[in-house]
């Protein structure tokens, strides 16, 4: 992330919330990473289908 990019999402987000998006964005990464190691497709999830 630029130093830019971080100074706009500061405008909006405080520190906490800069934590909490930064450490989701990472998790979600982590998970996407997992499934490309485990050859496990996306996007096959429909909404609504869980009800």
């Amino acid at each position: 992330m630029t130093d830019e990019a971080w100074d706009q999402a500061a405008k909006h987000y405080d520190d906490e919330e800069l934590m909490a998006l930064v450490t989701q964005i990472g998790l979600i990464n982590a998970f996407n990473r997992m499934n490309v190691m485990t050859r496990q497709p996306g996007g096959e999830y429909v909404a609504g289908s869980l009800h």
